[in-house]
């Protein structure tokens, strides 16, 4: 860690970047997302219960 900080001027340590930050989880932006734009281009036929 000590030497990430010393030469990298945008390292953020684990005490820094908050446990549950957004910027961690990329599923939530890119893949659902994808998911579903592909899944919802048809609409789906569902059995009645």
């Amino acid at each position: 860690m000590e030497w990430l900080t010393e030469h990298s001027n945008d390292f953020v340590d684990t005490d820094t970047w908050p446990p549950n930050s957004p910027d961690l989880n990329t599923l939530d932006y890119l893949f659902w997302g994808l998911l579903d734009a592909r899944t919802n281009q048809h609409p789906h036929t569902t059995k009645p219960p």
